[in-house]
């Protein structure tokens, strides 16, 4: 995941935001690795996590891509960078991609009226703040390759066949070209259907 972020031009900083609990320092050694920094944050309070790091590398926007996405895609990072560094919204989604392809963008300021407005630490899902209060600004990319437009498509890593197709995706994309894409993927599903019955 590290490795396709940094082919996303539009970043200057690439950050991973975990927790101080024991069970994920083993991230402080791979951030090290991979050359990458990292905070340590609360392990309930996302937005306050995302918040704190936020403050921490002076970040005015940041763009935010779950762990459990190991197939993001540098180009869609680019887009919603450049829409969310004009400062006219607060929340810019590539929502219509497949799961595990789209990113957040996320204006600061925001981040910091939520914590302000939030009555609890667990927030996880913290995508409601923006689209249930009626406070912010959202925009959603338009994905002008309809081909890319599959939401029900899932590419993320919930459960374990899922890493079972992750698997096989780079198995079949990683030996032809170090970066692939949303469209190879897509042309791996249209050449090899029998690969979404996992």
């Amino acid at each position: 995941m590290i490795k396709r972020i940094k082919y996303a031009k539009n970043i200057s900083n690439i950050i991973i935001c975990t927790s101080y609990l024991n069970e994920d320092r083993e991230l402080n050694k791979i951030a090290k690795k991979n050359s990458v920094e990292i905070y340590n944050g609360s392990p309930n309070d996302v937005i306050l996590r995302l918040y704190n790091a936020a403050k921490k590398f002076n970040a005015r926007f940041i763009i935010n891509i779950t762990a459990d996405c190991p197939l993001v895609d540098p180009y869609y990072i680019d887009l919603v960078a450049k829409k969310i560094s004009q400062n006219k919204f607060d929340l810019v989604r590539s929502f219509d991609l497949p799961h595990g392809i789209f990113v957040y963008g996320i204006k600061v300021d925001a981040l910091e009226k939520i914590c302000k407005m939030k009555k609890k630490d667990d927030t996880e899902i913290w995508e409601r703040y923006f689209t249930d209060t009626g406070l912010f600004k959202i925009f959603d990319i338009d994905i002008k390759n309809k081909n890319h437009n599959k939401p029900g498509l899932r590419l993320t890593v919930d459960y374990p066949e899922d890493l079972i197709l992750i698997k096989k995706i780079y198995e079949k994309l990683w030996i032809k070209k170090k970066l692939f894409d949303t469209e190879d993927i897509i042309k791996l599903f249209e050449n090899e259907p029998h690969l979404l019955e996992i």
